[in-house]
């Protein structure tokens, strides 16, 4: 019988101060830090409940519903646009090309702001306020070349939760536990476009086209509300908290087992246990003991390059 023990740490230390990418922005005026839109979170993101980050994951959902819905609820009215405006079909459907058009700038801006202030939340109701307001003025718009104007800028609006939606999941969640939020998120930008003719046809034929962005503005209030009242700053600072924790759970130590190809000269196994030893660091221990065999398969975890011979860490 051979035993071989492979030690791989989960979490490096703690980056140096001085790296540009973890420095706390500067301290906004006392005016901006009163109305709580430069705060940063007060408890680290990665700790808040599953429940409460199942809200606020489908919050961002919803905000994510908006390019595509508000990109198709309009288009069953294009018709009556051009009879009220007293314009062309050329015209009328710049106002649905340049929406597209400007899905794509927004993002670019919004995840470059986000990242240089280190902030979300002040980003997410900066969009928000302006999809709206762009709304009602599309609701009250009289000529073509107005409304080409608004719709650039609703979609620039809507656009943001596109790319920060991505930073706050990452905020809050950890490698392996992203593909769930991720798939949630994306959900609300397939559901906007399903659901933005159904209810775009509906209302052209019963109240007019403008209700159209009458709905949008509604819909960007609500949200607005939401993301003020229910969602705080998660932008996670590394600086302050650390490196994002590899495992589910640092305080658990669950077991796990990683099968391999019995033989004829016996059936062996690789366990794998994790330990949490601090805050900042957690070691994921292999311990591998069995007939022949069991070597090779802890060579394969040693040249993966993630971790280490314990044997060797002791010898060195």
């Amino acid at each position: 019988m051979s035993a071989t023990a492979v030690t791989a740490s989960a979490a490096a230390d703690h980056p140096a101060a001085a790296d540009d990418d973890l420095r706390r922005p500067p301290s906004p005026p006392s005016y901006w830090r009163s109305l709580g839109l430069f705060t940063y979170p007060t408890t680290d993101p990665v700790t808040w409940t599953p429940a409460y980050k199942r809200l606020v994951v489908a919050i961002v959902a919803a905000c994510n519903m908006l390019p595509g819905f508000c990109s198709t609820v309009y288009l069953p009215g294009t018709p009556n646009v051009r009879d009220d405006l007293h314009t062309t079909d050329v015209l009328v459907n710049l106002t649905l090309s340049l929406f597209i058009l400007f899905n794509g700038v927004g993002p670019v801006l919004f995840s470059a702001f986000s990242d240089a202030f280190r902030l979300r939340r002040l980003f997410y109701l900066l969009a928000l306020a302006l999809f709206t307001a762009a709304s009602i003025g599309c609701y009250f718009v009289g000529n073509i070349e107005g409304l080409i104007v608004l719709r650039c800028l609703q979609s620039i609006g809507a656009s943001a939760p596109l790319s920060i939606g991505a930073g706050t999941i990452s905020d809050m969640y950890t490698l392996s536990e992203r593909g769930s939020a991720v798939g949630a998120m994306t959900a609300g930008s397939a559901i906007g476009p399903l659901m933005g003719p159904i209810l775009g046809g509906v209302m052209t034929q019963t109240v007019g086209w403008r209700s159209t962005f009458l709905l949008s503005t509604g819909l960007g209030a609500a949200l607005f509300l939401l993301q003020l009242l229910v969602v705080p700053e998660s932008y996670r600072l590394r600086s302050v908290w650390g490196p994002m924790p590899v495992l589910r759970d640092l305080h658990a130590a669950p077991s796990a087992t990683v099968p391999t190809n019995s033989k004829s000269s016996g059936e062996h196994s690789v366990h794998a246990s994790t330990a949490s030893k601090s805050d900042t660091q957690t070691e994921v221990v292999i311990v591998a003991a069995a007939t022949d065999g069991t070597k090779d398969r802890a060579d394969e975890f040693l040249s993966a390059g993630t971790i280490t011979d314990a044997n060797a860490d002791a010898e060195a």
